[in-house]
């Protein structure tokens, strides 16, 4: 007989925690291009991010690395939104849903 091995609630409630913290994470990754040019704080935030998933494993380092990269990409293509705004006259929350997913 197998027994299925169950999460913690507090394991559950700090994974979420790191979650959100890599979505910051990626997010603040766009301060190192233009117009900021904050390139110092690009190896730093890696760093960060590296010991965020150094222990995790399999699911949950993809998860974390998803939306990692999630909040760079969602941040970094924000001007998509302004384009297609500005050019195909579409409505506001179409724009915003196009351009999450693409991010994603």
């Amino acid at each position: 007989m197998q027994t299925i091995k169950r999460e913690r609630p507090s394991a559950t409630v700090g994974f979420w925690l790191k979650g959100i913290f890599a979505l910051l994470l990626g997010a603040s990754m766009t301060l190192g291009f233009a117009p900021f040019y904050l390139w110092p704080l690009v190896p730093i935030l890696l760093a960060i991010f590296m010991a965020l998933i150094f222990k995790e494993r399999g699911k949950r380092a993809f998860w974390l690395g998803t939306l990692f990269g999630f909040g760079f990409f969602a941040v970094g293509l924000w001007w998509v939104r302004i384009s297609i705004i500005k050019f195909g006259g579409s409505p506001l929350t179409f724009d915003i849903l196009v351009t999450l997913l693409l991010a994603l």
